[in-house]
């Protein structure tokens, strides 16, 4: 817009020049509107149209907006059309104007007869010349725009390579190093820029807390390999993600035979009912745990190792099932215990009826002596000699 506005200032200026000539070059004695001299002004506009190559028509039109004479004489005593031309009167002070209709720029200026405006002169052009000349600026700009952000260009990838490109080079190969050799107690420090000096420094923090992070879960999977119980971990479908080594030494089973399975399909449950069903499992994850469930866990051998099973359900921070950790105590020890413990209570209870059958004799027996002996020191009495014997609950000695 602001080209197509400077360019018309300059197309109307030289116009209005061209026009000023015309209007100077005319014979002050002609009446230009009679018909010789509408004729031969009308003669003199098509001589200088041709003259002109940017110019496509000139005509005189009087205050009536009457074409007195135009560049095509057969366009002579014809009139404007009201509204492309509502007012053609100039005020004092007025020098030209630009119209824009029909494809068309025309300039216009008032001529004098007398000292008052008489008419008007108007010079047209084809409003392709502006966007044509317009086009040419833009090649022209564009040209020196290209130019210019080429050096741009230039100067950035030097300050790029020197800068920025060198930088994450060396930034990668460190990155490449941490990653083939596994070390991550290293710091990494590359200098070049504050942007890849911080970048760095963020980078070794992050790999020194990794460093501590992964000795703790170094830390952590030795207790878990450590515990005699057997653990697994789920997602939250119930697939089976990691186990520990208690899990492949009491089951017997490969690694590659349990992970990625379903939990329901290494544990054998009641056949009326069971934690791992659709149903009951989803309930089991909205409770959120399970506690000292007897199962029976599958080994490899086709038997069933006898398990309490405890179960706890992991979640995310917004409080989504992401997994679910079991764990299975081996139950064959400890039933083995009861078995004996069972067996040595039996026992007991089989010498202590029999020692109560024993007392049970024997309290008859000391009965049955007491009774003789008191029969006997009756015996004795009656025929005057003393008793003999001393009876439970009596005093003294007891006698021979």
């Amino acid at each position: 817009a602001l080209f197509k506005d400077r360019y018309e200032k300059a197309v109307s200026e030289e116009l209005y020049i061209i026009m000023r000539d015309i209007n100077d070059s005319l014979d002050p004695d002609q009446d230009l509107f009679s018909p010789e001299g509408a004729f031969a002004l009308s003669d003199l506009l098509s001589s200088r149209a041709a003259l002109t190559e940017d110019l496509s028509y000139f005509f005189f039109a009087d205050n009536d907006k009457r074409v007195i004479a135009h560049s095509d004489s057969s366009l002579n005593d014809t009139y404007l059309n009201e509204k492309e031309y509502p007012d053609l009167r100039f005020e004092k002070g007025e020098k030209r104007y630009l119209l824009h209709f029909r494809k068309y720029y025309e300039a216009v200026i008032p001529f004098y007869v007398s000292g008052s405006q008489a008419g008007t002169i108007h010079a047209g052009f084809k409003d392709i010349i502006i966007k044509r000349e317009i086009h040419k600026i833009y090649f022209q700009n564009g040209i020196i725009l290209l130019l210019i952000l080429l050096v741009i260009w230039v100067g950035n990838s030097y300050l790029l390579s020197r800068m920025i490109v060198k930088p994450i080079n060396e930034f990668s190969d460190k990155i490449k190093n941490i990653l083939e050799t596994g070390n991550l107690n290293q710091k990494i420090n590359i200098p070049r820029s504050p942007e890849i000096e911080e970048l760095s420094l963020l980078l070794s923090r992050m790999l020194s807390k990794l460093y501590f992070t992964t000795i703790s879960r170094d830390f952590f999977d030795t207790i878990i390999e450590s515990i005699d119980d057997m653990i697994l971990v789920t997602d939250r479908e119930g697939y089976i993600k990691s186990v520990n080594r208690s899990t492949i030494s009491i089951t017997g089973l490969k690694p590659e035979n349990i992970l990625g399975s379903q939990v329901r399909d290494v544990f054998s449950e009641s056949k009326k009912s069971s934690i791992f069903e659709e149903k009951t499992f989803l309930k089991f994850a909205r409770q959120g745990y399970i506690k000292n469930l007897n199962i029976h866990f599958k080994t490899n051998l086709e038997e069933e190792v006898p398990v309490s099973l405890t179960g706890s359900v992991m979640h995310d921070l917004e409080g989504a099932v992401i997994g679910i950790v079991l764990v299975a105590r081996d139950l064959r020890e400890l039933q083995q215990l009861i078995a004996e413990l069972n067996e040595i209570k039996n026992d007991y209870e089989e010498k202590s009826r029999r020692l109560e059958r024993f007392n049970r004799l024997m309290v008859g027996r000391e009965l049955e002596m007491v009774n003789l002996k008191k029969k006997i020191n009756e015996l004795l009495v009656k025929s005057g000699i003393t008793e003999k014997y001393k009876l439970p609950g009596e005093k003294g000695e007891e006698n021979e």
